[in-house]
């Protein structure tokens, strides 16, 4: 048989060849009654051999770029079709349905007033009706503002006053501790104050929602000197930015998940309608900012907004 191995020399130049050395046991040769060996300096074959398949691991690299980059785009294509039939549908269908709950709202609240001495049972009812008329109300007003983003009217906004007006009012249990981080001195903030405190309420609610048996609810905002992380702003880059951070103690967000948070009609809850995120998002965007997530499980999950710091030279262009 014919053993095959590589060995490093040496060169008489000072630099390192590779050999390949061929070994053959020819004892029982009568011709030879030896041991054959041969070699040969194969170094540039393997520079080649190491040439190729770099290149082939690069053009790998950016075949998975290219088809990521092509995936990432398709679903953005999907996005937006389908942001253009519910954009389509939720204006008609949200002023058609607002109707007829409005007369069994005002028929709820008839029954109570005539029957002040209704049974328990009676009673508790008339709460479960209002409860779904109010959760069908609000998924109606989730379709509208996806269906209607209005133009900002910006202004500047002291951080405090957005967080303190957002706070009051969300609704949170006593079982739900609230913090809140801050800092005095940070700049206004550039946005539609209407706008940015349905976002920042939103992710209030989601986030007492994903403790329902209790938890620590921390919203903190500090300066940030640029955009960052952030592809979403269209204009020319302010700059600096203040961030607020949304975070709860929850289960957290699992990675499955987390790429599909912002997509229209996805939720993980067991009522909605999967918008409220979509909305904040567009929201948030519009009033020239950027809104990012991060979570692990068993571990919460905290949503960063990111929004223009006032400056003077904007009023004119507000």
């Amino acid at each position: 048989a014919v053993s095959r191995y590589e060995v490093r020399r040496r060169h008489k130049d000072g630099s390192w060849r590779i050999m390949e050395v061929l070994r053959q046991n020819l004892m029982d040769n009568e011709a030879v009654k030896g041991i054959l060996v041969t070699a040969r300096d194969i170094t540039e074959r393997k520079q080649m051999e190491e040439a190729l398949r770099t290149l082939n691991e690069e053009l790998e690299r950016k075949v998975e770029e290219r088809t990521n980059e092509l995936v990432k785009a398709q679903n953005e294509l999907v996005r937006k079709e389908k942001l253009a039939i519910l954009g389509q549908l939720a204006g008609s269908v949200g002023h058609e349905l607002r109707n007829p709950l409005g007369v069994m709202s005002n028929a709820v609240y008839y029954l109570k007033t005539i029957l002040p001495d209704a049974g328990d049972t009676v009673v508790e009812y008339l709460n479960i009706i209002r409860q779904e008329i109010d959760n069908s109300l609000q998924i109606i007003t989730d379709l509208l503002d996806f269906s209607r983003t209005k133009p900002p009217r910006m202004i500047p906004v002291p951080i405090d006053v957005w967080v303190k007006q957002s706070l009051d009012r969300s609704n949170r249990p006593e079982n739900i501790a609230v913090k809140t981080y801050i800092p005095d001195g940070l700049p206004l903030v550039n946005m539609d104050l209407f706008q940015m405190t349905q976002v920042l309420q939103n992710l209030i609610t989601n986030a007492v929602q994903a403790m329902p048996d209790g938890g620590s609810l921390s919203i903190s905002a500090r300066e940030v000197p640029d955009m960052e992380s952030s592809e979403e702003y269209s204009g020319d880059p302010p700059g600096k930015f203040i961030e607020i951070i949304v975070k709860d103690t929850g289960p957290g967000i699992s990675p499955e998940n987390m790429e599909k948070l912002f997509q229209p009609l996805f939720t993980t809850k067991a009522k909605g309608i999967g918008l409220g995120l979509v909305v904040c998002k567009n929201l948030v965007e519009a009033n020239g900012g950027s809104i990012k997530v991060t979570s692990r499980m068993g571990a919460g999950a905290a949503f960063a907004v990111r929004l223009v710091v006032w400056q003077d030279d904007m009023k004119s262009k507000s």
